[in-house]
């Protein structure tokens, strides 16, 4: 990793959080392998979130999207073995995709993780209108596939409630304990103790009917009782219901279908690019800050390290930042980095960030910031050597003691004059190709004695 500059609080250390300039491969492959960074990070990052190529055979604005399908998974799977060496025990990898690749993608994160440690796939709507013109489908969503490093390990976050999950709470006894909501007391699955009648109020006797049975055995029942909660009807008379209270319940566990209106779509991650780099610079196919901001809060928590290598305007870094999270990103191309990447992360920094809350996205903070996606360039060139080290100068944005963030590059590892490039530019080793059965079935090439 080469410093090629700074700018506010940062110590010049690994510890530092980083922009770096160069490629995916090679960014990942410093922070695992060299000694200085690989202390830091392999092994102890709580999250690596990516949206990488779709390979939909499109050419966008900023990036080419049309990889031969054996290439683009040889891409993926060399950059998510390291990912998977960066994860913490307990840390989570997810891949942000469409139906191009999705279905191959997790074949080959299968092979890399391990079937046992998928965890699901997380549907993003990303278009609220239909396209009337689509010959067959009007396509309206994403998916974000997540894996564990070690599902025995890994402990997800709950999100927030909303105002429409809190709808079914009411108080119709007037429980000094507020509102609650009922909740259903009997089981589909056989329980031992589950097989008792109860008495209602007034004498009315009650058991689960067909194959049904009490949740809970009678001890626990009657506990309930003992406490009020139990819920009989206005009348007194009906099936009782568990009382569950909104003050003992905390959070919500996520689902995986994520509605426009709960993470915004694609129209409003365009607005809020367009509040940042005003229309003369529009990235050109950005994602939501608050997108970022749910997977953000699921799988980490303040002062956790996140990782995204296709930074493209560095929605991920600045969704952490304000989040109290430690960051790591990386983007190849200069335009993109002197663009949208670095001047974005410079207003995060500074707290002038037009396009968002200029406190950090706590619960119930609402995002309003651009996001984007990194894409492989059109041009050949080898990764560029100049970047910027930047710090926090925004002390209201961070406790005293969240690390600064900082710009570098990464080190040339090998001769790359002398290695081999692929049709892409990127360095081969000069080992032989060979080809295992699983990867043949894939189409994926392997590399030996990588470099």
């Amino acid at each position: 990793m080469l410093e090629t500059g700074k700018a506010g609080d940062v110590t010049g250390t690994a510890a530092d959080n980083l922009l770096i300039h160069g490629d995916s491969y090679d960014a990942l492959h410093a922070l695992v392998r060299n000694p200085e960074y690989g202390n830091h990070y392999r092994g102890k990052v709580k999250l690596v979130y990516i949206d990488p190529p779709f390979n939909t055979g499109q050419a966008f604005q900023h990036y080419d999207d049309a990889l031969e399908h054996s290439v683009w998974l040889t891409m993926m799977r060399d950059r998510l073995l390291l990912i998977r060496d960066l994860l913490a025990p307990g840390g989570s990898v997810w891949v942000h995709l469409d139906d191009a690749e999705m279905a191959y993608c997790r074949v080959l994160m299968d092979e890399i993780f391990g079937r046992g440690n998928f965890v699901g796939t997380v549907v993003w709507q990303k278009i609220h209108a239909r396209n009337n013109s689509a010959q067959h489908l009007s396509s309206v969503h994403d998916y974000l596939l997540v894996y564990a490093r070690s599902k025995s390990d890994l402990v997800l976050n709950k999100i927030d409630r909303t105002e429409l999950s809190d709808q079914e709470f009411w108080n119709p006894d007037n429980d000094p304990r507020g509102p609650w909501r009922r909740s259903d007391l009997t089981a589909s699955h056989a329980y031992e103790d589950g097989r008792y009648e109860v008495v209602g109020p007034y004498g009315d006797v009650f058991s689960p009917r067909g194959n049904r049975w009490w949740s809970c055995s009678r001890e626990t029942f009657d506990a309930l009782r003992e406490d009020n909660r139990l819920w009989w009807g206005k009348t007194g008379r009906t099936f009782p219901f568990r009382k569950r209270f909104q003050s003992e319940l905390g959070g919500l566990v996520p689902t995986t279908f994520w509605t426009h209106d709960e993470v915004g779509d694609n129209r409003q991650a365009k607005a809020e690019v367009t509040k940042l780099f005003d229309r003369s610079r529009i990235f050109s196919t950005p994602k939501p800050e608050a997108l970022l901001k749910r997977v953000i809060q699921i799988a980490t928590d303040p002062g956790d390290v996140v990782v995204d290598v296709f930074a493209g305007s560095g929605t991920t870094a600045a969704v952490a930042h304000k989040m109290d999270r430690r960051w790591v990103t990386a983007e190849l191309l200069e335009e993109t980095v002197e663009t949208f990447t670095r001047p974005r992360l410079e207003k995060v920094v500074a707290g002038d960030d037009p396009g968002a809350s200029r406190r950090p996205l706590d619960g119930k903070a609402e995002a309003a910031s651009g996001a984007s996606r990194h894409r492989r360039p059109r041009s050949r060139s080898p990764m560029a050597a100049s970047s910027s080290r930047i710090g926090s100068r925004a002390k209201t944005l961070l406790p005293s003691s969240q690390p600064s963030w900082a710009s570098c590059t990464t080190a040339q590892t090998v001769d790359r004059s002398a290695a081999r490039r692929d049709v892409l530019g990127w360095p081969l080793s000069t080992a032989s190709w060979t080809r295992s059965w699983p990867e043949a079935l894939l189409g994926i090439w392997t590399r030996e004695n990588e470099q």
